[in-house]
């Protein structure tokens, strides 16, 4: 006990049970380890060709490798948010379940989920809420079922601020609107009746 390397015993642990989140260990003398968990909890998923496609918490820990998504969704009555990124930037990527995913833009993904949950979109209302969240070049596309999307312009300059401000737009009209674009720029930001599709 006395020379149990915890970071090393907790990616032991998490490695061999993909949903296991260790919390943390608690080392309680003469001789017991109690080890507290929570549950992953499904929020991404990623094709990553030929035919396969990785569920990824908030974190990008790879839970499963599924070959049907739809199936994957209707098991837990509700879809993960499509990870959508330049196939490219997934050559040579290899990764199982109990991986995480480690990509140049992986920070884009985690930043943005842990925020929109410091927002009050917790995960389920987030699943409701996101199809598709979309990284070209330095400029994140977020694909609402509504209808309603955001375009958040230049990620490297006041994320947050501007997802923010895009998610406030979003609820401010999401009830008048259900289509069209809200455009987050770094000193504005405005409502489009354009497609978002024609941004890219």
């Amino acid at each position: 006990v006395f020379t149990l390397k915890k970071k090393d015993y907790i990616a032991s642990i998490e490695k061999q049970n993909s949903y296991v989140k260790v919390d943390s260990i608690e080392v309680k003398f003469p001789n017991k380890i109690v080890i507290n968990v929570s549950e992953r909890e499904p929020y991404y998923y990623l094709n990553m060709g030929a035919g396969e496609y990785a569920v990824l918490d908030s974190d990008l820990k790879v839970l499963e490798i599924v070959t049907n998504i739809t199936e994957y969704a209707n098991k837990f009555n509700i879809s993960p948010i499509e990870m959508k990124i330049d196939s490219t930037m997934l050559a040579n990527v290899s990764v199982g379940s109990g991986d995480f995913l480690a990509l140049a833009c992986s920070d884009t993904y985690t930043t943005f989920a842990n925020f929109i949950a410091r927002i009050d979109y917790s995960p389920l209302r987030a699943k409701n809420t996101i199809k598709t969240v979309r990284l070209v070049n330095d400029n994140l596309y977020i694909y609402t079922y509504l209808g309603l999307d955001m375009y958040i312009d230049d990620i490297g300059n006041n994320f947050t601020d501007k997802v923010l401000k895009g998610f406030s737009i979003y609820e401010q009209y999401k009830d008048t609107y259900f289509e069209g674009t809200i455009l987050c720029y770094d000193n504005n930001e405005y409502l489009s009746h354009e497609d978002i599709d024609t941004l890219k």
